[in-house]
């Protein structure tokens, strides 16, 4: 709606959604960098290790970041949320149903991976 009425810009929202992977990218590069001027032969193997880390700050980054948006648009983060104690009965069923469809699905490229590299 707001995006509609002009009150926001129109790069905002693709910006936001294309954040987060660039962010993990950034912050998985400068692992890599920081190996590299450490001296390690495989800068990028050796900060693989670190993933999780990488993630990590990127995504409080992120979360930062739509802070900052949030506020800058007159909004709380609470709001991105629309939690409306009204409508409870009808959304569970529709996420437990959701998750129940999309838990197992997420979980197919794992299986795949391990069968095409062996691990068990």
């Amino acid at each position: 709606m707001r995006a509609a009425a002009g009150r926001i810009p129109p790069y905002r929202p693709w910006a936001t959604l294309f954040s987060r992977l660039v962010l993990f990218a950034a912050c998985q590069a400068l692992f890599a960098l920081a190996f590299a001027i450490s001296g390690h032969a495989y800068p990028w193997s050796e900060s693989v290790r670190w993933w999780p880390v990488s993630a990590t700050l990127a995504n409080l980054i992120n979360i930062g970041l739509l802070f900052g948006l949030t506020r800058a648009e007159g909004i709380s983060m609470t709001a991105l949320y629309n939690w409306n104690r009204g409508t409870w009965k009808r959304d569970s069923p529709l996420f437990i149903g959701a998750f129940v469809v999309l838990g197992p699905l997420a979980l197919l490229p794992t299986r795949f991976s391990r069968s095409d590299y062996g691990a068990t």
